[in-house]
């Protein structure tokens, strides 16, 4: 299990990666241990109000939290889960750095994982960094 004493220890490609890292790794570490937590993210920057989207496999019998960590610059990260028909599956939308949603697919495929910037840090240039991570049990 990833834990955010352990990340803070690593060399990151940038500080604010680091730091969204380490927000998600804050929700993992509050997690009980039945839940496998994927080393495996993807990370990126978006300005404020920007989204991105990105695509996953998500199989049928397992719950997932899909998590969106933001790094000390942002403010207000929203993450969303679609379904390969665009339907929504399960949002956070609470005005976080640390967004969640948990996901119990009622069959394997690929599902669509948005992420969106909504509020940054003024002093920022107008942009944050994130991070994505699943958990599953």
């Amino acid at each position: 299990m990833l834990s955010a004493a352990l990340l803070l220890t690593a060399t990151p490609a940038t500080a604010s990666v680091l730091g969204a890292r380490v927000c998600a790794a804050v929700l993992f570490d509050a997690l009980s241990n039945d839940w496998y937590i994927r080393d495996a993210f993807n990370y990126g920057l978006l300005q404020r109000g920007q989204s991105t989207v990105l695509a996953t496999t998500l199989n049928a019998g397992r719950t997932y939290k899909v998590v969106a960590g933001g790094c000390e610059d942002a403010f207000d990260v929203d993450v969303a889960v679609y379904d390969e028909s665009g339907n929504l599956v399960s949002r956070d939308s609470d005005t976080s750095p640390l967004a969640v949603a948990t996901v119990s697919p009622r069959w394997s495929g690929t599902f669509y994982v948005k992420v969106t910037m909504y509020q940054v840090r003024p002093n920022s240039g107008g942009a944050a960094h994130y991070v994505v991570q699943y958990a599953y049990k």
